[in-house]
Protein backbone atom coordinates (compact mmCIF):
# COMPACT_ATOMS: atom_id res chain seq x y z
CA UNK A 1 0.00 0.00 0.00
CA UNK A 2 2.83 2.44 0.73
CA UNK A 3 5.24 1.82 -2.17
CA UNK A 4 8.90 2.77 -2.10
CA UNK A 5 9.96 5.19 -4.79
CA UNK A 6 13.01 6.55 -6.53
CA UNK A 7 13.85 10.21 -6.99
CA UNK A 8 12.72 9.97 -10.62
CA UNK A 9 9.31 8.61 -9.60
CA UNK A 10 8.87 11.33 -6.98
CA UNK A 11 9.85 14.01 -9.50
CA UNK A 12 7.26 12.59 -11.93
CA UNK A 13 4.51 12.65 -9.27
CA UNK A 14 5.38 16.21 -8.25
CA UNK A 15 5.36 17.18 -11.94
CA UNK A 16 1.80 15.84 -12.31
CA UNK A 17 0.73 17.78 -9.21
CA UNK A 18 2.52 20.90 -10.43
CA UNK A 19 0.78 20.72 -13.82
CA UNK A 20 -2.61 20.48 -12.10
CA UNK A 21 -1.68 23.42 -9.86
CA UNK A 22 -0.81 25.44 -12.93
CA UNK A 23 -4.12 24.47 -14.57
CA UNK A 24 -6.34 25.29 -11.58
CA UNK A 25 -4.51 27.99 -9.61
CA UNK A 26 -1.91 29.51 -11.97
CA UNK A 27 0.71 29.50 -9.19
CA UNK A 28 3.00 26.74 -10.44
CA UNK A 29 6.13 26.57 -8.32
CA UNK A 30 4.71 28.68 -5.48
CA UNK A 31 4.63 25.92 -2.91
CA UNK A 32 3.80 28.25 -0.03
CA UNK A 33 0.47 29.21 -1.61
CA UNK A 34 -0.23 25.57 -2.35
CA UNK A 35 0.54 24.67 1.25
CA UNK A 36 -2.04 27.23 2.39
CA UNK A 37 -4.65 25.54 0.18
CA UNK A 38 -3.85 22.15 1.72
CA UNK A 39 -3.66 23.38 5.34
CA UNK A 40 -7.01 25.16 5.24
CA UNK A 41 -7.41 24.91 9.03
CA UNK A 42 -4.18 26.82 9.69
CA UNK A 43 -2.64 24.26 12.06
CA UNK A 44 0.82 24.50 10.52
CA UNK A 45 0.84 20.80 9.63
CA UNK A 46 -0.94 18.69 7.04
CA UNK A 47 -2.22 15.13 7.29
CA UNK A 48 -2.67 12.49 4.62
CA UNK A 49 -6.40 13.26 4.60
CA UNK A 50 -5.65 16.95 3.93
CA UNK A 51 -3.36 16.02 1.04
CA UNK A 52 -5.87 13.53 -0.39
CA UNK A 53 -8.70 16.07 -0.14
CA UNK A 54 -6.56 18.63 -1.97
CA UNK A 55 -5.42 16.25 -4.71
CA UNK A 56 -8.77 14.54 -5.33
CA UNK A 57 -11.27 17.19 -4.26
CA UNK A 58 -12.94 19.89 -6.30
CA UNK A 59 -11.80 23.50 -6.28
CA UNK A 60 -9.72 24.69 -4.48
CA UNK A 61 -8.53 21.09 -4.78
CA UNK A 62 -6.87 19.83 -7.95
CA UNK A 63 -9.59 17.35 -8.97
CA UNK A 64 -7.01 14.73 -10.00
CA UNK A 65 -8.74 11.45 -10.79
CA UNK A 66 -7.12 8.03 -10.45
CA UNK A 67 -6.15 8.06 -14.12
CA UNK A 68 -4.12 11.26 -13.82
CA UNK A 69 -2.71 10.45 -10.40
CA UNK A 70 -3.00 6.79 -9.38
CA UNK A 71 -3.51 6.06 -5.69
CA UNK A 72 -0.07 4.44 -5.55
CA UNK A 73 1.45 7.75 -6.62
CA UNK A 74 -0.47 9.60 -3.91
CA UNK A 75 0.71 7.06 -1.31
CA UNK A 76 4.23 7.33 -2.71
CA UNK A 77 4.15 11.11 -2.32
CA UNK A 78 2.88 10.93 1.26
CA UNK A 79 5.44 8.31 2.28
CA UNK A 80 8.24 10.51 0.94
CA UNK A 81 6.79 13.58 2.70
CA UNK A 82 6.23 11.87 6.05
CA UNK A 83 9.59 10.16 6.50
CA UNK A 84 9.26 10.02 10.30
CA UNK A 85 5.77 8.42 10.15
CA UNK A 86 4.25 11.05 12.47
CA UNK A 87 1.15 11.29 10.25
CA UNK A 88 1.64 15.06 10.15
CA UNK A 89 3.96 17.06 7.91
CA UNK A 90 4.96 20.57 8.99
CA UNK A 91 5.11 23.43 6.52
CA UNK A 92 8.92 23.57 6.47
CA UNK A 93 9.26 19.89 5.50
CA UNK A 94 6.56 20.19 2.83
CA UNK A 95 8.21 23.29 1.33
CA UNK A 96 11.66 21.71 1.36
CA UNK A 97 10.44 18.50 -0.27
CA UNK A 98 8.40 20.20 -2.99
CA UNK A 99 11.18 22.62 -3.85
CA UNK A 100 13.63 19.74 -4.07
CA UNK A 101 11.47 17.71 -6.45
CA UNK A 102 9.36 20.35 -8.14
CA UNK A 103 11.60 23.38 -8.41
CA UNK A 104 11.88 26.46 -6.22
CA UNK A 105 9.17 29.06 -5.98
CA UNK A 106 9.13 31.47 -8.90
CA UNK A 107 11.57 29.44 -11.04
CA UNK A 108 9.07 28.35 -13.66
CA UNK A 109 10.19 29.12 -17.20
CA UNK A 110 6.96 28.37 -19.03
CA UNK A 111 6.58 30.13 -22.35
CA UNK A 112 2.79 29.85 -21.99
CA UNK A 113 2.91 32.33 -19.09
CA UNK A 114 4.55 34.92 -21.32
CA UNK A 115 8.05 34.20 -20.07
CA UNK A 116 10.85 33.11 -22.35
CA UNK A 117 13.28 30.38 -21.37
CA UNK A 118 16.63 31.84 -20.34
CA UNK A 119 18.50 30.16 -23.18
CA UNK A 120 16.49 32.23 -25.71
CA UNK A 121 17.75 35.56 -24.36
CA UNK A 122 21.13 36.88 -25.49
CA UNK A 123 23.95 36.55 -22.99
CA UNK A 124 24.77 40.27 -23.14
CA UNK A 125 21.44 41.98 -22.55
CA UNK A 126 22.89 45.27 -21.25
CA UNK A 127 21.51 47.14 -24.29
CA UNK A 128 18.00 45.79 -23.68
CA UNK A 129 18.23 46.67 -19.99
CA UNK A 130 19.36 50.25 -20.69
CA UNK A 131 16.44 50.77 -23.07
CA UNK A 132 13.89 49.50 -20.56
CA UNK A 133 15.06 51.29 -17.46
CA UNK A 134 12.59 53.17 -15.35
CA UNK A 135 13.64 56.79 -14.87
CA UNK A 136 15.66 57.23 -11.69
CA UNK A 137 15.15 60.97 -11.29
CA UNK A 138 11.50 61.33 -10.42
CA UNK A 139 10.57 64.07 -7.96
CA UNK A 140 8.36 62.78 -5.20
CA UNK A 141 6.30 64.44 -2.55
CA UNK A 142 6.99 63.85 1.12
CA UNK A 143 4.63 60.88 0.92
CA UNK A 144 6.89 59.25 -1.67
CA UNK A 145 4.22 59.38 -4.38
CA UNK A 146 5.29 60.52 -7.84
CA UNK A 147 3.20 63.19 -9.49
CA UNK A 148 2.18 62.68 -13.11
CA UNK A 149 4.07 65.78 -14.21
CA UNK A 150 7.30 64.58 -12.56
CA UNK A 151 6.90 61.12 -13.99
CA UNK A 152 6.30 62.47 -17.50
CA UNK A 153 9.32 64.77 -17.25
CA UNK A 154 11.49 61.86 -16.16
CA UNK A 155 10.18 59.76 -19.06
CA UNK A 156 11.03 62.60 -21.49
CA UNK A 157 14.56 62.89 -20.05
CA UNK A 158 15.00 59.16 -20.37
CA UNK A 159 13.80 59.28 -23.98
CA UNK A 160 16.16 62.15 -24.85
CA UNK A 161 19.09 60.22 -23.39
CA UNK A 162 18.19 57.20 -25.50
CA UNK A 163 17.86 59.41 -28.61
CA UNK A 164 21.31 60.86 -28.07
CA UNK A 165 22.79 57.40 -27.70
CA UNK A 166 21.05 56.13 -30.81
CA UNK A 167 21.78 59.28 -32.81
CA UNK A 168 18.22 59.30 -34.10
CA UNK A 169 15.31 61.59 -33.58
CA UNK A 170 12.00 60.27 -32.27
CA UNK A 171 9.00 61.16 -34.39
CA UNK A 172 6.19 63.21 -32.87
CA UNK A 173 3.77 60.28 -33.22
CA UNK A 174 6.05 57.89 -31.32
CA UNK A 175 6.58 60.48 -28.58
CA UNK A 176 2.81 60.92 -28.16
CA UNK A 177 2.36 57.15 -27.98
CA UNK A 178 5.01 56.90 -25.28
CA UNK A 179 3.38 59.77 -23.37
CA UNK A 180 -0.01 58.02 -23.54
CA UNK A 181 1.60 54.81 -22.31
CA UNK A 182 3.18 56.66 -19.38
CA UNK A 183 -0.17 58.25 -18.49
CA UNK A 184 -1.81 54.84 -18.66
CA UNK A 185 0.81 53.45 -16.27
CA UNK A 186 0.26 56.30 -13.86
CA UNK A 187 -3.53 55.88 -14.04
CA UNK A 188 -3.23 52.21 -13.06
CA UNK A 189 -0.80 52.89 -10.23
CA UNK A 190 -2.54 52.89 -6.83
CA UNK A 191 -0.05 55.45 -5.52
CA UNK A 192 -0.29 57.86 -8.43
CA UNK A 193 -1.39 61.40 -7.75
CA UNK A 194 -3.02 62.69 -10.92
CA UNK A 195 -2.66 66.32 -11.94
CA UNK A 196 -4.72 68.15 -14.56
Amino acid sequence: MWPRSSDAELARVVKVVSAAISRWHHVEGNWYKIYLFIDNTGTGTITFEDLEKFLRGTYPGLHLDREELPSDDMFRLWKALDTSARMRVPKSEFMSFMRRYGGASGKSEKVSKGLLPRNVLPKDDSKRRSECQTPHKVNTEESGHARTQSFMAAMRRNQRERQKKAGARLSHFAFEAEEEAAQSIMARSPRATMEP
